[in-house]
């Protein structure tokens, strides 16, 4: 049984991964683990806005895209805070 995870898979299972960390960082208070979640939904929103991409839809595609790197923003500049 050697088949490739479709988008919609990938696309779940980092939703899935982003709310663990969601809620691991918010129990134990961590900021490491809360900066595992930025990154799993960035990748999420990078996956999202390739889809609008491949359907031919410019709007979506840049909202989706503004949104991934907003999150990396945030990501750097909380570590730089640190």
């Amino acid at each position: 049984m050697n088949t490739k995870a479709t988008i919609d898979e990938i696309t779940v299972a980092c939703f899935s991964i982003t709310l663990v960390f969601t809620i691991l960082a918010w129990h134990n208070g961590s900021i490491f683990l809360g900066m595992l979640a930025l990154i799993s939904l960035s990748v999420n929103l990078f996956i999202e806005a390739w889809k609008e991409w491949k359907k031919g839809h410019p709007v979506f595609f840049s909202q989706f895209l503004f949104r991934g790197i907003g999150i990396i923003a945030i990501i750097t500049i909380t570590f730089f805070y640190m």
